[in-house]
């Protein structure tokens, strides 16, 4: 159960949040890039950070996702894409709230994460109401994002979700996915929006994930 707000229903339920912190003086300040994008309520923001801690309590802080195995070493050899690609690094969630919210993502737009990791960007969307994919080169950080979203879906089946889940709408059934694959090969142009970490990515993979883009 979980999806958002738009910027226009925010104000009927502000009220109930007036007691309820939000994650981030900074979140959701100032004028968006594009108006009308989703936007979770101070409780809403408070429920989707449980459940994903929920849906990640058994991986161990990120640390085995740091290093690459040896077989996902030879995979980034072997599709030619330069180790630098392989940085792990992770936005904190009322970042990626925000930049959701900042280039206007509606609920029910398609979100992809171009060399996704554990997946945590990919379900915070899911939660947020987006159709979200992420791809990952690397196995190892794959199957922790597969397990992840596994692990949220046996919560709602089970009906054994965080405290303040209710205020957060239904989810859409199959709106997150994770494929283990090369994004350079990737067909993505049915997109609304596309994240991708590019600070470590040569110029030449930015290019061609351009290229693909249009």
């Amino acid at each position: 159960m979980a999806a958002g707000y738009s910027a226009e229903d925010s104000e009927e339920s502000e009220d109930d949040d007036d007691d309820i912190r939000p994650l981030s003086k900074s979140l959701y300040s100032g004028s968006p890039l594009v108006a009308g994008g989703v936007l979770l309520l101070p409780r809403a923001q408070h429920a989707a950070v449980a459940l994903l801690d929920e849906a990640y309590a058994d991986l161990t802080s990120g640390q085995r996702l740091m290093s690459l195995a040896e077989d996902d070493e030879k995979t980034f050899a072997q599709e030619g894409v330069p180790m630098a690609a392989a940085t792990y690094g992770e936005m904190l969630p009322e970042g990626v709230l925000d930049m959701l919210w900042q280039v206007g993502c509606k609920p029910g737009e398609r979100f992809y994460d171009l060399g996704s990791g554990a997946g945590k960007a990919v379900l915070l969307a899911w939660i947020a109401g987006l159709r979200a994919t992420g791809l990952e080169l690397a196995r190892s950080r794959w199957e922790a994002s597969e397990a992840a979203r596994q692990r949220l879906l046996q919560l709602e089946n089970a009906e054994d979700l965080p405290s303040g889940s209710e205020s957060l709408s239904q989810r859409l059934p199959g709106g997150a996915e994770f494929v283990c694959g090369n994004a350079l090969d990737f067909d993505f142009t049915d997109e609304d929006v596309v994240f991708l970490s590019s600070v470590v990515f040569s110029e030449c993979m930015v290019a061609r994930l351009a290229e693909n883009a249009r």
